[in-house]
């Protein structure tokens, strides 16, 4: 049974500077952790934000979008999707995700469908159609225009002992189908989009309030919610310091400023360690995960 998607709709923001002078294995070992924790907490959406201390912000950016999109890509799509790339060499140690959409091949035949949903690619033409590889032993066929390379969803479903197909939007998808990668934002165009979305808008940082002081009333706001994004520092500065870089009072511009591990015991706390730590605390809370 595939867990249903999360609602409110959550996001994650993250700056840029979460990579920045650290080696490669290094940078793709803590963007494997941040995919992990964004899927197993169902993050439909990652904004990468450039940080304004960051010296290399827009190569920092790339970087982390290439990486984040080959580890959420199906496995079966990432030779159609991805070049050789020196950049990707250590993504075979990233663990894999093994969410919704990244489903092992099946026998059509065989199963017994009532609905299922695959991810794919077109790679052809065929009569009045197209030819799409969603992972099985064969292309499956798809009626309709669609150009090659194009990347669809596609719902099988049995009626009458026929198989069908049918594509559908990623957002019609009613079970968790993964996250997609947005950016580069400055955080002033951060702002406007959150505001243009209506997002909820929850800061994190050490100096925020403990989330223990406000599981209650966050827990009821969350509920009126549509949407919700969750913004994080950096590993040299949080974003109080980022804020007033850009001018800005983070008071004023976040509804929520959450300390989501008050008496923490170390020092500092990675910023791949503060995702999953706030994801799991707000996935208690959340109503969809009731």
């Amino acid at each position: 049974m595939y867990p249903p998607r999360l609602k409110p709709r959550l996001t994650i923001a993250v700056p840029t500077s979460i990579v920045a002078s650290i080696p490669l294995l290094k940078k793709t070992i803590k963007l494997s952790y941040l995919a992990r924790f964004s899927a197993i907490f169902r993050v439909e959406k990652i904004i990468i934000f450039l940080d304004p201390f960051d010296e290399h912000p827009l190569r920092n950016f790339k970087l982390m979008k290439l990486i984040l999109e080959y580890i959420s890509a199906p496995p079966y799509l990432r030779k159609y999707l991805f070049k050789l790339n020196p950049l990707l060499r250590y993504v075979g140690l990233a663990s894999p995700l093994k969410t919704p959409d990244h489903q092992p091949e099946i026998d059509l035949e065989k199963e017994e469908i009532t609905e299922i949903y695959r991810k794919g690619i077109v790679v052809g033409r065929k009569g009045k159609g197209v030819l799409v590889d969603v992972g099985l032993k064969e292309p499956v066929y798809l009626r309709g225009n669609y150009k090659k390379g194009s990347l669809v969803t596609i719902r099988f479903s049995r009626k009458h002992g026929e198989l069908r197909l049918k594509t559908v939007p990623d957002e019609d998808v009613p079970i968790y189908w993964g996250f997609k990668v947005y950016g580069p934002l400055t955080v002033r165009k951060l702002l406007r989009e959150i505001d243009r979305e209506g997002y909820l808008t929850i800061a994190t940082s050490r100096r925020g309030r403990p989330i223990t002081s406000l599981l209650d009333k966050l827990s009821g706001e969350l509920k009126k919610s549509g949407e919700v994004v969750v913004i994080f520092g950096g590993p040299r500065h949080g974003l109080h310091d980022i804020f007033n870089k850009e001018g800005l009072n983070l008071e004023d511009e976040v509804e929520w400023i959450i300390n989501f591990a008050p008496f923490q015991g170390t020092e500092t706390i990675r910023t791949e360690e503060a995702i999953g730590i706030s994801l799991a605390l707000l996935n208690i809370i959340l109503p969809g995960s009731t």
